[in-house]
């Protein structure tokens, strides 16, 4: 799996000695297609394999269209799971939404790498969310940087496409921000959080991919109650990191029980 995808990288993978190529980023479908052609899952087909049911949706998170971004691509992506595609979203206007100055700045002081390297990592991401014309234009600017040529017109179209992008998701987290500040704020909800935090233990101990479906029921029950335990949550199971996991769950239950 690699993001060299430029014509013959394929035949210089096998040459090397590998049994398949897949660029990124890659299809679902395609990986574990390419998959199957290699191992063979034990009582499985590959069709079941690569099941993966869709997280639930308690209220819609996506807008109907995102400036810049084929949602319907970027879904199918992620299995059609619409939760885990708004984070994604969210987690690259956050991460990334400084990067096109970085680009800027680096060009005008003659720091080929770092550019290179910057817009090497937005087409991966790009391409990744759906947004076509970011992914594009990010992989032709790396290309030029890297065979030293002329880059001026292909920063203007890179920087116009990353613009569209990051003003579409900037509307969009602004958006989540508000519902966040007006959802249930300080209030405790016992009876709705005890079974969600019963089934989210449940899906720690199976290491299920399903795992993350009861977090955003069980920060609405939480209200404003253990913040920043709840942050470190969240980021160790977006890690997998499953037994810290758990750890920090223990402690939520226990500064719960304090409250009661």
């Amino acid at each position: 799996m690699t993001a060299y995808a430029m014509s013959g990288d394929r035949e210089k993978c096998l040459e090397a000695g590998m049994n398949d190529h897949m660029p990124k980023p890659f299809d679902p479908d395609i990986l574990y297609r390419t998959i199957g052609k290699w191992l063979k899952p034990g009582g499985k087909t590959i069709k079941e394999f690569a099941k993966v049911e869709s997280a639930r949706d308690d209220k819609p998170l996506l807008p109907a269209s995102i400036p810049g971004i084929d949602i319907e691509v970027g879904l199918r992506k992620v299995r059609e799971n619409r939760k885990l595609f708004h984070k994604l979203l969210v987690e690259f206007y956050q991460d990334h939404r400084d990067d096109g100055e970085k680009v800027k700045q680096a060009l005008a002081s003659g720091a080929t790498t770092p550019a290179m390297e910057l817009a090497h990592t937005l087409k991966g991401a790009a391409g990744t969310l759906g947004a076509k014309e970011l992914f594009e234009s990010a992989g032709s600017l790396e290309s030029a940087l890297r065979a030293g040529e002329e880059t001026a017109n292909l920063f203007r179209t890179f920087h116009h496409a990353f613009t569209v992008v990051m003003e579409g998701l900037s509307a969009l987290e602004s958006e989540i921000n508000r519902m966040e500040e007006t959802s249930g704020q300080g209030t405790l909800d016992t009876k709705t959080l005890e079974p969600l935090m019963e089934e989210f233990f449940k899906l720690l101990k199976e290491r299920s991919f399903q795992v993350a479906d009861p977090l955003p029921g069980i920060k609405k029950a939480l209200g404003n109650h253990c913040p920043e335990l709840f942050s470190a949550l969240e980021d160790h199971v977006t890690a997998f990191r499953f037994e810290e996991a758990e750890e920090v769950l223990d402690e939520i239950r226990k500064g719960i029980l304090t409250t009661e």
